[in-house]
């Protein structure tokens, strides 16, 4: 729970995708873990759940 609150607060709510503020941002790993992602703080970003820069992001990457 430290790690989510330090997250958001530290990005403002602000997803890292598209740039929404919102309080309902959730944390996300930047590089998934299926990819060699880490739970370390440092790999962990605000993100909206829905985000479709992620989603085509991700998309591309396959």
């Amino acid at each position: 729970m430290k790690f989510r609150e330090s997250t958001l607060t530290a990005g403002a709510h602000t997803c890292v995708g598209c740039g929404r503020v919102h309080a309902s941002n959730e944390v996300d790993h930047d590089t998934p873990l299926e990819q060699g992602g880490s739970n370390d703080q440092s790999n962990l970003v605000a993100r909206r759940t829905d985000c479709q820069a992620k989603t085509k992001r991700e998309a591309q990457e396959r």
